[in-house]
């Protein structure tokens, strides 16, 4: 009995692995052209609504999704959605396969006692963009944009 959970949890964790490498980096796509992101990360899944102010959803490895915004061509702002609430912003940038060293959060309450927070230091984003963290409602998101979102 020992001998096949410890099978089914290293098959588990090679299974992430392998998810999480087949994966592509999501900096690569950041300002890109639509025709550039969706050769990388596939077309939109027209199953999913799209609200504004996105333009695109897209389905995105292990039950995430990517809400993307166009500005003259190019994607200038994605959020993703995490389909189970990852334990704080740090979680999150590891469950994208993104590194957290040299990573600082900075947390700003809303007037609803909501939290944001504001991430700094990401190695991979480009030097213009900003990254915020949004724990609220029933999905935790991850956003990142450009200064031409705005």
């Amino acid at each position: 009995m020992k001998r096949a959970i410890a099978s089914l949890i290293v098959l588990g964790i090679a299974t992430l692995s392998f998810t999480q490498s087949k994966a592509p980096s999501l900096f690569s796509i950041l300002g890109k052209s639509r025709k550039d992101v969706e050769a990388t990360i596939g077309k939109p899944d027209r199953k999913l609504k799209v609200e504004p102010p996105y333009d695109a959803n897209y389905s995105y490895a292990e039950g995430l999704v990517l809400s993307a915004s166009y500005e003259s061509g190019k994607l200038e702002s994605l959020t993703v959605s995490f389909s189970s609430k990852p334990k704080d912003w740090k979680a999150a940038l590891k469950t994208l396969g993104m590194n957290t060293a040299g990573a600082k959060g900075a947390d700003m309450k809303g007037d609803a006692g909501w939290v944001t927070t504001t991430i700094t230091g990401v190695k991979g984003l480009p030097k213009t963009w900003e990254m915020m963290y949004m724990p609220n409602g029933p999905k935790a998101q991850l956003s990142m944009f450009s200064p031409k979102a705005r």
